[in-house]
């Protein structure tokens, strides 16, 4: 809706460009009072330094884009590949490690039950 767009534009106005910009659209089926057309949408991407596109959205069906929410998966697999892979698990000595350094940064308390052992709050 209008809101979200004027808002959009005036977060990226007042922020470091991106070098990429991606938006999904809720495609509600009609063309409301107040809802931004595609082309206004579009405008979004000049933002961006390198790139912007929609993600899932077939912009001739807008807002009757009804696979718009099957599509979003599969598009931002293909355009928004994984840039760092994930971490291996800690072990518990690694944790306890990391709860005394972190002090009250990340506050983490340890619950003791008595027959289901410990569990992290």
């Amino acid at each position: 809706m209008e809101p979200s767009l004027n808002w959009l534009q005036q977060y990226l106005e007042s922020t470091d460009r991106y070098d990429e910009i991606f938006l999904i659209l809720f495609s509600n089926g009609v063309e409301a009072v107040g809802m931004p057309s595609i082309e206004r949408w579009r405008e979004v991407f000049k933002k961006a330094r390198k790139r912007g596109e929609f993600l899932g959205v077939e912009e001739d069906k807008f807002p009757r884009n009804f696979a718009t929410l099957i599509r979003y998966y599969t598009d931002l697999q293909r355009n928004i590949p994984s840039r760092y892979p994930l971490p291996g698990f800690l072990t518990l000595e690694q944790l306890d490690q990391f709860i005394e350094q972190a002090g009250v940064r990340f506050p983490v308390h340890w619950l003791h039950l008595p027959l289901s052992g410990s569990v992290i709050s």
